[in-house]
């Protein structure tokens, strides 16, 4: 601490850890409710030891049960009921428990005598919820085909389980789906043998199909509304509510769900200013999907074109033809669309002409003259032919799927050595390379598409002819697929980022990958034919590296797995604690050792006197040797660990500590005069206190007869003893004796002596030495000591008149040099017994104090007694008390009388005092009057 600074103190204290436990059904993995489980804990860290019960606990509707703000340590759960229906657990489970850190704990129970029914999509496998089922018991008597159990409906994961059944034969049907799937009437069976039978049943449902009907103009393609088609299906039952017909919509659609099968369907009426198109198409619908058809009507008046390539009948974009009269008058230029047309409408009956004036890109124009002849109100439609100009197509596929490979890269070159350029498959796996020069060039393939190794024929010469596309295709090989899956040898949960070197046997490496979240490396379409070595070559904390070297060979397409496990390392927990006091030893060094006695490391041990060594050993044998502790015998030689995989090892070591003891002998430094004890003689009850090195009081040590004392046993270290009660009549020694207790088993002695007390007061008086009757004196008092060595206990002055002489009238207390409370007591001539005069009176005040009032008539005060109480040593008065006094009258001359005054106190069971006196005289002088005049007449 620095003045005028303030000092911040942060204390950081861990979370109590949270501890949850989860019961599921082992096939279905939903929770459930009603499982009960006892929960232990260790009490010394170990569960081979003692373990006290935490309680008992019910999974609830969530299928767990929580303790919350647990102590760390070690516990262990067993169930002790399942759920109706299912097999008790008998397998415990144990778990450690750290500050900071939650955990849950999963059981899995196992139905007996059980149904499973599980409903999936038959496209997708998910699961389908909702869907219901009646469950019959063959055997039975009544019902037709049964007796039926019940009616049950799949939950969210599709499931359905029906437990407690007796043995026998049940038969499963599906009573109703969804709206979206088509009900599944297959009726299945299942025999149950014994009261422990599993068995599994699993129903699939095909989902609905659907169909769009659009409708467009054939010129324009804008959407047709108020289009009406009829659809049955292939038997002739129509679809629907209206007899089969449906209307386009604003959008010139037709949209009908949960079709599945074949269908026809045919335009009935169409729109107003169009002509009916009323061609019938069939279609089949799959289960599951959604199919597409579109229709086109014509306007009336209307003129088609379409434009196709001459070989294979496409459809070709882009062409230009110009439309005139006959008599060369003209109408307009247009340009194919995608679907090659142009349409043209309203044009008058008449003889028109029609002529490309610009070709399709890639294609050879054909500007031939052609006449077409229009009829009012009838539509008509001719088709052009282009040629392609010389192309030439590459073809990239798969090597046994014959799939199309998209992103292979192409150089294609002249034979003459120039280069054409370079170009990359598309997703139909094809390159198309138009408007080429007749001739021979030179193909040659550059990469292979990702996941696929090179052609072994990577350049091919190829001739490509005018009018005519040529097509060279080239195969690849798919590389094949490793996967490695990594899982903890002893839970077989998934070991995430551990890693994994591939090399293959001819030395080139393919890199170190490390397992993801599920444990698993997945590294597809990477790997050439081959053989190939894996090493693990990096692991996680908490796990042993496995060093085996795995080697596999690997063909074109191949998808293998190889499956990894890897042993959780064993941890080590050292408890140190004291033989005596069993409290645990902090900052203890240990040193461990492998079983070939090389050293691993040295740890230790924190303020709970614990060492855990964390997922760090193989299983084996370890050796701990421990450093020599202060204070402590030390262990010798090396204590032996056995270590298991995944396993937590305690290793409970006590020590014994160093205790030693002291022994005082007390003995007199001089002769004492009260109790005769003799120099040198050993002193009896002397009370010694001991304290450790924090002041912390262990033991009072009394002496014996002879003057000796011993101690317990003491733990090794440094302790102070002071002498707290001294012998009777001795003077109490205020010296700390300091000592230490080093070694086992010592006795540390210690000589002292001392000092005789010594008992002494004093006091003195003086006053008038001769004085006359019915005269007042005065006494003065002095030297009021206590010249002891010690203080004393009812410590007194007393001051006494003979009665048939004087009394005491005035009395000044006078001062002293201790601060301290008294109390005058007094005494008459009337009286033989004391009576307070004045009391709570303070040595630092003079009091004057009248000693005539309050007395009866004839009553005089002849003795004074001040009481002190406890004085120490050294005790006097500052200024000195006196008093006044008169003595009675006609007391004969020559009388003495003595005043007395006594000075007194008491050590332990001892008084002492002191006196003085002084004697004063009584002066009554004869008068001599002679014989008197006579007087008169």
């Amino acid at each position: 601490m620095e003045p005028d600074k303030d000092v911040i103190l942060t204390f950081i204290n861990d979370t109590k850890p949270n501890l949850t436990v989860k019961k599921i059904d082992s096939i279905t993995k939903e929770p459930l409710k009603n499982a009960k489980f006892d929960v232990f804990r260790a009490v010394n860290r170990s569960l081979d030891g003692e373990v006290v019960k935490v309680g008992s606990y019910t999974s609830n509707d969530s299928g767990e049960f929580k303790i919350e703000n647990a102590e760390t340590g070690w516990y262990r759960i067993m169930e002790t009921e399942a759920p109706s229906g299912y097999v008790r657990k008998t397998e415990s489970v144990d778990v450690f428990l750290k500050a900071g850190e939650d955990k849950t704990i999963t059981f899995e129970n196992s139905p007996k005598s059980a149904i499973i029914i599980r409903k999936i999509d038959a496209e997708t496998g998910e699961a389908l919820s909702g869907i219901k089922f009646e469950v019959k018991y063959l055997s039975g008597a009544t019902g037709t085909g049964g007796t039926t159990i019940g009616t049950y409906t799949t939950g969210i994961n599709g499931t359905v389980i029906i437990t407690g059944l007796k043995a026998g034969v049940y038969s499963v049907a599906e009573i109703s789906t969804d709206d979206g799937h088509i009900l599944d009437e297959t009726i299945q069976t299942a025999s149950l043998t014994d009261d422990n039978s599993i068995v599994t049943l699993e129903f699939t449902n095909a989902p609905k199909g659907g169909l769009l009907i659009k409708k467009y103009d054939a010129n324009t393609k804008e959407p047709l509304s108020d289009v009406i088609f009829k659809i049955t299906d292939i038997k002739g039952a129509v679809v629907g509510e209206s007899n089969g017909e449906y209307r386009t919509d604003e959008t010139g659609t037709i949209y009908i769900p949960y079709l599945t099968g074949g269908y026809i369907i045919q335009e009935v009426k169409t729109k107003d200013g169009y002509i009916l198109d009323n061609t019938a198409k069939t279609i089949y619908i799959e289960k599951g999907k959604v199919y597409s058809l579109e229709f086109f009507n014509q306007p009336l008046n209307s003129f088609i074109i379409q434009k196709l390539d001459g070989s294979t009948k496409e459809p070709l974009a882009g062409a230009t033809i110009k439309v005139t009269t006959v008599d060369d008058q003209f109408i307009g230029e247009y340009v194919t669309d995608e679907s090659g047309i142009i349409s043209i409408s309203d044009l008058k009956a008449g003889t028109y002409k029609v002529q490309e004036i610009k070709a399709p890109e890639g294609y050879n124009i054909d500007n031939t003259v052609k006449l077409v002849h229009l009829k009012q109100n009838e539509p008509q439609k001719i088709e052009l032919y282009n040629y392609q100009k010389a192309s030439l197509i590459i073809y990239k596929v798969d090597k046994t799927t014959q799939k199309p490979l998209e992103g292979a890269k192409f150089k294609v070159a002249k034979i003459s050595g120039e280069t054409v350029g370079e170009y990359t498959t598309g997703s139909d796996g094809k390159i198309n390379i138009p408007s080429l020069e007749q001739g021979w060039y030179v193909v040659t393939e550059v990469s292979a598409p990702k996941g696929y190794n090179l052609d072994t024929e990577i350049s091919k010469n190829v001739q490509v002819k005018t009018y005519e596309p040529t097509t060279v295709k080239f195969e690849n090989y798919k590389n094949a697929t490793l996967r490695i899956e990594k899982a903890d040898y002893v839970t077989g949960k998934a070991i995430e980022n551990v890693e994994f070197t591939i090399v293959r046997s001819d030395g080139k490496t393919y890199g170190s990958y490390r397992t993801d979240k599920r444990g698993e490396i997945n590294l597809e379409n990477m790997f050439p034919s081959g053989t190939y070595i894996i090493r693990e070559t990096d692991t996680v904390k908490g796990y042993a590296l496995d060093t085996n070297i795995r080697k596999i060979t690997l063909d074109w397409g191949d998808d293998k797995l190889i499956e990894w496990e890897n042993y959780p390392l064993a941890s080590v927990v050292i408890e140190k604690t004291d033989s005596e006091t069993g409290k645990p030893i902090s900052g203890v060094e240990f040193e461990i050792f492998n079983s070939n006695k090389e050293s691993i490391g040295k740890y230790t041990t924190d303020s709970d006197g614990i060492i855990e060594i964390s997922k760090m050993f193989i299983e084996g044998t370890y050796y701990i040797e421990e450093q020599p502790l202060e204070g402590y015998l030390p262990i010798e030689g090396l204590m032996t660990v056995k270590t298991k995989w995944g396993k937590t090892t305690t290793v409970e070591v006590e020590n014994e500590p160093i205790m030693g003891k002291v022994k005082i002998h007390k003995t007199a430094e001089d002769n004492n005069i009260i109790t005769g004890i003799l120099k040198g003689a050993g002193l009896r009850g002397a009370n010694y206190t001991i304290y450790d090195s924090n002041g912390k009081k262990v033991e009072v040590l009394t002496t014996d007869s002879f003057g000796y004392a011993t101690s317990g046993w003491l733990r090794y270290g440094e302790y102070t003893m002071k002498e707290t009660t001294s012998p009777l009549y001795f003077l109490l020694s205020d010296e700390t004796i300091n000592f230490k207790i080093e070694d086992d088993g010592e006795i540390v002695e210690i000589e002292r002596t001392n000092k005789s007390t010594s008992l002494k007061t004093n006091v003195e008086k003086s006053g008038y030495k001769e004085t006359m009757g019915g005269s007042t004196i005065r006494y003065d008092i002095y030297n009021i000591q206590n010249k002891s060595i010690v203080p004393l206990n009812n410590f007194y002055l007393h001051e006494s008149l003979p009665a048939d002489a004087a009394y005491i009238t005035r009395l000044f207390t006078g001062t002293y040099n201790q601060n301290l409370k008294y109390t005058i007591y007094y005494k008459t001539n009337k009286t033989g017994t004391f009576r307070v005069l004045k009391d709570n009176l303070f040595t630092d005040r003079v009091y004057e104090i009248d000693c005539t009032k309050g007395l009866m008539s004839g009553e005089y005060i002849t003795d004074i007694k001040f009481e002190f109480g406890t004085v120490n040593v050294g005790f006097r008065e500052v200024e000195r008390p006196f008093l006044y006094c008169k003595t009675y009258e006609n007391l004969p001359n020559g009388y003495q009388f003595v005043n007395r005054v006594e000075v007194g106190g008491t050590y332990l069971m001892e008084k002492v005092k002191a006196e003085d006196t002084f004697t004063t005289s009584i002066y009554a002088p004869t008068v001599n009057r002679g014989k008197l005049p006579k007087t008169g007449y």
